[in-house]
C-alpha cells in the first residue's frame, strides 16, 4: 500500500514545511515542488524524489538574482515524518537534516 500523510495534508505540503525547517529557508522559495515520483518503502512510509528552486538577490546596487534548479530524495516513516532528506548538487551530496556534505 502506498503511504500517504493524513489526508487533511497534501504530500507536497509535508514536503514544503519540511523544506522550511532546513538551509533552504534562507532563499527564496515559492513553496512550490513537483513531486517526480513516490515509491513504497518496504518498511512502511515512503521515498519521494521532488523538484524544488530557490533564488537569492546577490547585490546590493544592482539587481542580481541566481536561480537554482534542485532535485532532492526523501525519506518519509509511516508517521509522515522525514527520516532523511538529501539534496543531489552535481557531483556532492548534502544531507538537508544535518546539514552537512556527504561527498563533493
Amino acid at each position: 500500500m502506498l503511504f500517504y500523510p493524513a489526508p487533511e495534508t497534501k504530500l507536497s505540503d509535508t514536503i514544503v514545511g519540511f523544506l522550511k525547517t532546513t538551509d533552504v529557508s534562507k532563499f527564496l522559495m515559492d513553496d512550490t515542488v513537483i513531486i517526480k515520483e513516490v515509491y513504497d518503502n518496504k518498511y512502511g512510509g515512503c521515498i519521494v524524489v521532488v523538484e524544488y528552486a530557490t533564488s537569492s538577490m546577490g547585490h546590493p546596487t544592482f539587481m542580481l538574482e541566481a536561480i537554482e534548479r534542485h532535485i532532492a530524495v526523501i525519506s518519509l516513516d509511516a508517521n509522515g515524518k522525514v527520516v532523511s532528506a538529501f539534496c543531489i548538487h552535481g557531483t556532492g551530496v548534502w544531507d538537508l537534516v544535518n546539514q552537512k556534505w556527504l561527498s563533493a
